[in-house]
């Protein structure tokens, strides 16, 4: 799919789960290194539960999303990897 929509100056990012996964985790990182694609490990992300919206929705399939503190954090982690390929 990475390759219907990229072009040969596409820096491609592949990152970890959200939700703990070692097989799609596996997946994403063997993506990445045999295509010269940068990973973006999600594992500090995961560690700190204020990045899942847990308590904030009475639905737990929902309150287990990011957070908007998770989401900014996803952003960061996304920012860091662009200054280290540009």
């Amino acid at each position: 799919m990475i390759n219907l929509f990229k072009s040969q100056k596409t820096k491609v990012i592949i990152t970890g789960t959200v939700w703990e996964d070692p097989v799609k985790e596996e997946i994403h990182k063997k993506v990445a290194l045999e295509n010269g694609y940068t990973y973006v490990p999600f594992e500090s992300y995961r560690s700190n539960t204020k990045n899942y919206a847990l308590g904030l929705f009475e639905n737990v399939g929902v309150a287990g999303h990011p957070s908007d503190l998770g989401m900014q954090t996803i952003g960061q982690l996304l920012y860091k990897s662009t200054i280290e390929i540009y």
